[in-house]
């Protein structure tokens, strides 16, 4: 829902109807050029903040109008998703678990040590180790 900009009048521009409302004190349009140049810069704002909600309210339709990603998207998301081991030799699978830290000591002595577990597994067996990294 868009907002309605202003119309400046100008004196020139008034039918005799809005003349003949004016005389019965009824300002349908209001002539710009009387007003003062508070209300005329008051004015400018104002059309310029409608503008402005005008734009957004255009670019917000454009962007709920996305109804999701593409389906090369999707595939490339899982491809890149799916990667959670490496595939060594014919069957068998390397995989790492998180990186854990681990801090001993008190401060100011302490000693952070990093590891990391790296499972290998073939067919029904599987083998693990934890690898101290330096």
């Amino acid at each position: 829902m868009a907002i309605t900009a202003f119309t400046k009048w100008k004196e020139t521009e008034k039918s005799s109807d809005d003349r003949t409302k004016e005389a019965a004190h009824i300002f349908e349009n209001p002539v710009f050029d009387d007003e003062t140049l508070g209300v005329q810069k008051l004015y400018d704002k104002v059309e310029e903040t409608a503008t402005a909600i005008n734009s957004n309210i255009t670019s917000i339709a454009a962007n709920t109008a996305k109804t999701g990603i593409t389906s090369s998207q999707a595939s490339a998301i899982t491809a890149n998703t799916a990667k959670v081991s490496l595939v060594g030799g014919s069957a068998t699978a390397i995989s790492f678990g998180e990186m854990i830290t681990t801090v001993t000591g008190k401060k100011p002595n302490t000693t952070t040590a990093y590891t990391i577990v790296m499972t290998v597994t073939k067919d029904s067996v599987s083998k693990s180790v934890t690898l101290t990294l330096a």
